[in-house]
């Protein structure tokens, strides 16, 4: 398996404002409230060619009329498997519609899974970035059974039909190589 690069994007101030700007600093946590991990789509048919920073702005302005500034995911994983890191784990976001916002981590997927597939690149880079949060973070308690697909925090369709069950089927770190690694 290829490793996949984490891309660094938290510097970008429309996609991570700037936390006093972000609703008065009021969605500042500590890491240690993690407590899951929730994996999206984007719901937006995924072109084979792209550019990742216009995609992920077009995201980030529907997120800004819909549920304030920024993107509200914390990782996105591009159908080439590049990994964006885009907001930092002290902030909390609106990403799974539940009081569970506070204390979530999220990870976005480009493509709409309600019809498409994930790409081999896409299962690999997720099944790393979820080994590097689950194995690799003791300062906060989510691991590989906190790791949920969105429609299990709320009525959503999302992560998509072609997704949501091998989320669902992670307990461990061999049920997700399972489910990611061997199609």
């Amino acid at each position: 398996m290829k490793t996949y690069p984490i891309i660094d994007w938290t510097g970008n101030a429309y996609l991570n404002p700037v936390p006093a700007v972000y609703d008065n600093g009021l969605h500042l946590r500590n890491v240690d409230q993690i407590t899951s991990i929730s994996v999206h789509h984007s719901a937006i048919t995924r072109l084979h060619d792209y550019d990742d920073l216009a995609i992920t702005n077009a995201e980030a302005a529907n997120h800004y009329a819909r549920l304030g500034p920024g993107i509200q995911y914390t990782y996105k994983i591009s159908n080439l498997g590049d990994i964006f890191h885009l907001r930092p784990l002290t902030t909390w976001l609106y990403s799974v519609g539940s009081a569970e916002n506070v204390t979530n981590l999220s990870i976005c997927l480009d493509g709409n899974f309600e019809t498409q597939q994930p790409t081999r690149e896409q299962f690999e880079a997720l099944y790393q970035l979820l080994e590097e949060l689950c194995e690799r973070h003791p300062e906060f308690s989510a691991t590989w059974p906190n790791v949920r697909p969105h429609c299990d925090f709320s009525s959503t369709a999302c992560c998509g039909l072609n997704l949501r069950n091998r989320i669902y089927a992670i307990q461990d770190k061999a049920s997700a190589q399972a489910q990611l690694l061997n199609q």
